[in-house]
């Protein structure tokens, strides 16, 4: 394989969080005139946006499928333990908590959107129903839902 094909996750975390950090807002803009002004950086190789996709992918888990004991419905969920638990490590190690009371909000909310895997949401509409753990304004937890497994 030739080195120019080669990235580390340094690379691939560094310019995934450069799209956001720079003000842009979606994968794609690490193509063209971004991933122009970023290609002359010493510091990272910046890849395609189909080769960082692909490297993210890595991290992903199969869907844990649970039907409920009334109802019809299969509820598919998605949760990462590990990308779960490293995100509360790297919030420890930064001292975002301290010793004191802590109150963990759980919250989950409909994202509308058209892709093949959305499922009819109790709102009529197809989308996702991710659950998110925040403590303060750190996002501690992270599960995916399908759009019929309401909160």
């Amino acid at each position: 394989m030739p080195n120019q094909s080669k990235y580390s996750w340094k690379d691939i975390l560094y310019s995934f969080w450069s799209i956001y950090f720079c003000g842009d807002d979606c994968i794609e803009d690490l193509g063209g005139n971004f991933r122009d002004h970023l290609q002359g950086n010493r510091f990272l190789n910046v890849p395609s946006p189909d080769r960082v996709l692909d490297r993210l992918k890595e991290l992903s888990l199969p869907k844990e499928i649970l039907k409920s004991p009334r109802g019809k419905s299969l509820h598919e969920f998605g949760v990462n333990k590990d990308v779960n638990s490293l995100n509360l490590r790297i919030l420890s190690s930064l001292q975002m908590f301290f010793d004191k009371e802590l109150t963990l909000d759980y919250d989950n909310t409909i994202i509308f959107n058209n892709k093949a895997d959305s499922l009819n949401t109790y709102k009529k509409e197809f989308g996702y129903c991710p659950g998110v753990g925040i403590i303060e304004n750190n996002i501690v937890y992270i599960e995916n839902r399908n759009g019929n497994s309401n909160p």
